[in-house]
């Protein structure tokens, strides 16, 4: 047969605070669609407000938007003392209003920017690829002053 598993508000009632409980039920549902997207969304179910209302960013929140789906709609209200920062395609990165009157910023270009943008895959085979030279250079060097010996 199939094994359930009760859910945490039942199993948890009288021992812990039923907003943790509602939000480790959330968290266990089993289409990931029906689970919380984010950990505001998780802090607004253990807030309890309801399902699909607006996410508040917080003072000191920093955000990341990536692209979203062509089901959702804008989910985040920003407050003051909130950053957002657009991990999306540039034409659908999410901006707060104060960020929409701004002009767009140049992106800035060099080896800080670059090492900024590389993900840890790209960092750990360029650090292979320096570490290999550095050997073959050591290597090098060795064999060119064991062969100068009379």
């Amino acid at each position: 047969g199939k094994a359930s598993m009760p859910a945490a508000a039942e199993a948890g009632r009288g021992r812990y605070d039923p907003a943790l409980l509602r939000a480790i039920d959330a968290a266990l549902q089993l289409r990931t669609e029906e689970r919380p997207q984010s950990i505001a969304a998780l802090r607004a179910i253990m807030r309890g407000e309801p399902r699909g209302a607006p996410v508040v960013a917080e003072p000191g929140a920093t955000l990341v938007a990536g692209p979203s789906r062509a089901t959702e709609a804008s989910l985040v209200r920003m407050e003051p003392g909130a950053t957002l920062v657009s991990g999306g395609r540039p034409d659908r990165g999410a901006r707060t209003e104060a960020a929409a009157a701004e002009p767009p910023r140049a992106e800035p270009r060099g080896m800080s920017s670059l090492l900024r943008k590389a993900g840890p895959a790209h960092v750990a085979f360029a650090a292979g690829v320096v570490f290999a030279a550095l050997i073959g250079l050591v290597v090098l060097i060795v064999v060119l002053m064991s062969g100068s010996r009379p």
